[in-house]
């Protein structure tokens, strides 16, 4: 698809709010039933990580947008500042023409680079095309929460699909402040995770450490998170919690079965074959006297 993608501004609404009028009236795009104003949409929305995409060569001003994306915060609480959902829009002429595809992989780049490190979409099951591009970028359904809304006089299930980044709030945080106010180059600004935090910035790990951790960060596939309850995995939060045995979600050191949970004990293997049995002991008969 031959467009480019510019940051959305004011001027662009217009074109935004028809779009986003398209998707309404389909029924299968979003619980909402009108158009808000752009006060009330920009309120709604984070300040950064809006998108517009736009045909290369546009024939008149303020014409020629094919799609929108944005973000919007999941939670006015601190510890999700990361964690945001995600809304794509393309309009009905620019459909299955790589325009939604192109703004949502530019939306998640650009979310990483604001420190975003979780993206949430809830989509309507029905709505196959949005949840295969969501799949193709990365993300995975958790789970179908029912009866989510009413969308008229029909409650509808929605699709709870999830991306975890790969580079974004990858290392746990040491507690030694909140980082707020902070320069970027002090390490404490960064262990707080208001900046990308590298193995090296931990006071508590040590050079076979970092070394280790610097191992992992470069098998790290993008897209992808190692398992939860791998090895690497443990290792790591051991280091980052700075104690061995440090156990997080679920994570047992090595050599437990960690599948079954921290602390569980290795099952008994089964015995092969009949029991033995056990002996016979003679029981003790008097003897008779005439």
């Amino acid at each position: 698809m031959n467009c480019s993608l510019l940051p959305m501004l004011a001027d662009h609404w217009p074109a935004v709010r028809e779009i986003y009028a398209e998707g309404i009236a389909t029924g299968d795009a979003t619980f909402e039933t009108a158009v808000p104003d752009w006060q009330n949409w920009d309120a709604g929305h984070r300040k950064d990580c809006r998108l517009i995409a736009v045909e290369a060569t546009p024939s008149t001003e303020g014409s020629g947008v094919l799609g929108w994306a944005a973000l919007s915060p999941v939670s006015s609480r601190h510890v999700y500042r990361g964690v945001a959902e995600v809304s794509v829009y393309v309009a009905g002429a620019a459909r299955r023409r790589g325009v939604g595809r192109a703004l949502l992989e530019a939306l998640i780049e650009e979310s990483e680079a604001c420190g975003v490190w979780t993206l949430e979409a809830r989509i309507f099951p029905e709505n196959l095309a949005s949840l295969a591009l969501h799949r193709r970028c990365g993300f995975r359904e958790v789970g179908i929460r029912r009866r989510l809304g009413q969308l008229g006089a029909t409650w509808r299930d929605a699709a709870l699909l999830e991306r975890r980044s790969a580079r974004v709030g990858m290392w746990l945080p040491v507690p030694l402040g909140s980082g707020e106010g902070m320069d970027s180059a002090h390490p404490s600004a960064k262990l707080a995770g208001h900046f990308p935090l590298t193995p090296a910035d931990s006071p508590l790990a040590s050079r076979t450490q970092v070394g280790n951790i610097e191992k992992i960060e470069k098998a790290a596939l993008p897209g992808r998170v190692p398992h939860l309850h791998s090895p690497t995995r443990v290792h790591v939060r051991r280091v980052a919690r700075g104690r061995a045995g440090s156990d997080i979600a679920g994570c047992a050191p090595p050599g437990r079965h960690s599948s079954r949970g921290y602390g569980s004990q290795p099952r008994a293997r089964p015995l092969r074959g009949k029991p033995p049995r056990s002996p016979r002991v003679p029981q003790f008969q008097p003897e008779e006297r005439d």
